[in-house]
């Protein structure tokens, strides 16, 4: 997606859509547009950091969740307030946060129709996938 308010928006939809009912709820603080995201953490969710204790741009898996502590599965162990400010919600990423990134599955490139997407987002966004026919651009 090209803006964080687009990508905050569907990484929430989508977590709401697939919460479990054993899952914990982490309130972020408000601070700016792309900063940390209040949500929902389970037990084999996929997440992406966002710097600090957890490298950004790395693919994690939750290994566990409570409302004070948040183990993933390379081991590493956050506080809530860590894991608020160093973890993103993977279902979505802008074009900028996506570069360099291998990014598994299918890979859909939103906002195309938007005035600011442009040749580079195309190239950016495409060349993250592993294959042709995992690419959809809408």
């Amino acid at each position: 997606v090209i803006s964080h308010a687009r990508r905050r928006y569907l990484c929430m939809r989508r977590n709401l859509a697939e919460k479990p009912i054993d899952a914990v709820f982490y309130k972020a603080p408000l601070i700016g547009k792309a900063g940390p995201q209040s949500m929902w953490l389970w037990p084999g969710l996929t997440v992406i950091g966002a710097g600090g204790p957890v490298k950004k741009g790395l693919f994690e898996t939750i290994e566990h969740a409570t409302p004070d502590e948040v183990v993933l599965h390379s081991g590493t162990r956050l506080t809530a307030p860590q894991a608020v400010r160093s973890l993103r919600l993977a279902y979505a990423l802008t074009y900028p946060s996506a570069q360099g990134l291998t990014l598994p599955g299918v890979v859909r490139l939103d906002n195309t129709e938007s005035h600011h997407f442009t040749w580079k987002h195309l190239y950016v966004g495409s060349s993250r996938c592993t294959a042709h026919d995992l690419l959809e651009v809408v």
